[in-house]
Formats: C-alpha cells, sequence, structure tokens
C-alpha cells in the first residue's frame, strides 16, 4: 500500500494541501515500509498566473471546470497511491480527491504540532 504525504520540506506534513510542493510517498508491504520517495506535487505555485473565480466571504470555492482541472493535475502524480495525507485543504480539493481515488485521512483542529514522516 502506497500513502501520499504534502509536504514543504519532505519531513512535516503541510498544513495546506494547495501550497505544498512536494508529495513524500511511502510504500507499505507486510507492514514494514519498504520505499520513500518524493515526487513534485503541482500547486498554487503552479497555477499562480491562472484566474480563480471570486467567492464571497464564507462560501465554498473550488468546484468550478477550471478548480476541477487544477485538483486532477495534483492527484496525477500520486494516482498510484491509496491515502493521502494533508494538514488542511480547501472543500473544493478535498471533495475532488474523495471522488478521484483516494481514502480520507485528514487531521481536523489546529495547534496539533508537526507529525514526522519518516
Amino acid at each position: 500500500m502506497k500513502f501520499a504525504a504534502v509536504s514543504e520540506d519532505g519531513i512535516t506534513i503541510s498544513q495546506h494541501f494547495g501550497r505544498a510542493p512536494i508529495y513524500v510517498v511511502i510504500t507499505v508491504e507486510d507492514g514494514k515500509i519498504v520505499n520513500k520517495e518524493t515526487r513534485p506535487k503541482a500547486g498554487h505555485h503552479t497555477f499562480a498566473a491562472s484566474q480563480h473565480p471570486d467567492t464571497a466571504h464564507g462560501e465554498r470555492h473550488g468546484y468550478d471546470a477550471s478548480a476541477q482541472s487544477r485538483h486532477a493535475t495534483m492527484a496525477q502524480t500520486i494516482g498510484d497511491c491509496h491515502v493521502l495525507l494533508a494538514g488542511g485543504m480547501g472543500w473544493g480539493a478535498y471533495e475532488s480527491l474523495v471522488a478521484f481515488f483516494l481514502f480520507r485521512l485528514f487531521r481536523k483542529g489546529k495547534n496539533w504540532g508537526s507529525p514526522t514522516l519518516w
């Protein structure tokens, strides 16, 4: 089974899915970690030039066709993974990723510290 975690430094799980530049992918077989690799991740830095539709305060964003396309691009790199670990993400990204293929394993709340990946 492969687990992907969004990260900014390759060590800790990022608090924001869209801002993280990399995935850390850990492969587990027979209850043991057999491989760890880093993969590039598309995100806010990749799509900075694209326009985002305005959303009223308190409304959810990330549901329009261009957002769905961005979320698909972010997911392509981890298409072989079964679980995604992230500190948080917008509702549009969350629902897109769940619909694409991933189980749900997300931390809720704030000030949980910095869990390590290795």
